[in-house]
């Protein structure tokens, strides 16, 4: 090859790489547009490219008004938990994962180097770890999975591993990793020793876990509600409204205000309450839903109420006396998660059957 073809033959060559480098790492250097991999999640200009509808939609002003995603999969996903990590949005799904780079108008299918996150994971919930770890409760292989990445999902490292039984809840502190499992046992990982322990086994599966002004509150598929009182090794039960009624339910769930820790909400089926003396008393705050409304979803923020029922989107702005409700996107499937961040302006729905 003469001077000449190999000039024209690395420019050619220039010209490749610089066309195909970014989409090949733009999942690890946010690329093409998307958000960089430091500070909050913000909205771009991008817009929404074609894929699958009626499966996520998002809010930037307070659940006022909603874009719906477009969701670039090879199958419907149901969107199991939605999040943050570094500045993309990521949803688990029964489907694998998916990331959007762009504010939440578009999302795509991840996986790992290895695989070890791929379409037949099902991926229940994710909790921040020291040094800007992420890790997943996943179920893969008839295997209850805890993964881990440090590297934006570069590579994923399975650090626990149990047949049959999958986590279904995580949460963090400064120290521990807890995690429910769907057999009624919460265990929590050392982050600084890597070993696990078992804290307690309840007389059923465990629906959520969550840190409440201090205290570690464990919710139950049977609709049970426990408290450790800050003590971590001794759990009492918690009177939800209703008694027996109540208890007999399965999709409870229990969140307090970001902004306003004093006051406990639950849902059950029947309704949402709220509490004022830390579970003592509850009072019902569900006037727009109908006495058998299903409520799937539930987040609080800054005296901002969100929750959805069916194919619904609840908005309450003055703790639960008045309601308005819209319809986010066009969908024959149940929305079944709410993610909220700034204070309750950006609002993230996902559906599932």
């Amino acid at each position: 090859m003469g001077n000449s073809g190999k000039v024209i033959f690395s420019i050619v060559f220039i010209g490749i790489v610089l066309v195909f480098l970014p989409k090949i790492f733009g999942i690890i250097g946010g690329a093409t547009g998307g958000p960089s991999l430091t500070g909050s999640v913000t909205k771009t200009l991008a817009k929404s490219t074609e894929g699958r509808k009626g499966i996520i939609a998002i809010s930037y002003n307070g659940g006022d008004d909603f874009e719906e995603s477009q969701v670039h999969t090879g199958t419907q996903p149901q969107i199991l938990v939605l999040d943050t990590y570094q500045r993309f949005y990521i949803a688990g799904t029964n489907n694998g994962l998916l990331v959007s780079r762009d504010g939440g108008l578009n999302w795509h299918q991840l996986s790992d180097l290895e695989k070890n996150i791929d379409t037949g994971t099902v991926i229940y919930d994710f909790a921040k770890g020291p040094g800007g770890a992420l890790y997943m409760a996943a179920f893969k292989s008839n295997h209850g999975v805890l993964y881990v990445t440090n590297d934006n999902f570069f590579t994923v490292t399975n650090i626990w591993e149990e047949l049959k039984i999958p986590v279904v809840s995580l949460i963090s502190d400064n120290a521990y990793l807890y995690m429910g499992l769907d057999d009624g046992r919460l265990l929590r990982y050392s982050f600084s020793d890597e070993t696990y322990e078992k804290m307690n086994t309840f007389p059923s599966g465990i629906q959520e876990i969550s840190f409440i002004h201090g205290s570690l509150f464990v919710t139950l598929k049977n609709g049970g509600l426990y408290e450790d009182n800050g003590t971590r090794n001794k759990f009492t039960k918690v009177s939800t409204p209703g008694s027996g009624f109540f208890g007999s339910q399965s999709t409870q769930r229990l969140t307090s205000d970001i902004y306003n820790q004093s006051s406990l909400y639950i849902t059950s089926q029947n309704g949402v309450y709220r509490s004022d003396s830390n579970g003592s008393a509850w009072s019902a705050i569900n006037s727009i839903l109908s006495s058998k409304a299903q409520v799937s979803s539930l987040s609080v923020s800054g005296g901002l109420i969100y929750l959805t029922s069916e194919a619904k989107f609840y908005k309450s702005e003055d703790s639960g006396k008045t309601w308005t409700v819209s319809e986010p996107m066009a969908t024959n499937l149940k929305y079944g998660t709410i993610f909220t961040e700034n204070a309750g302006r950006t609002v993230i729905v996902g559906t599932r059957k």
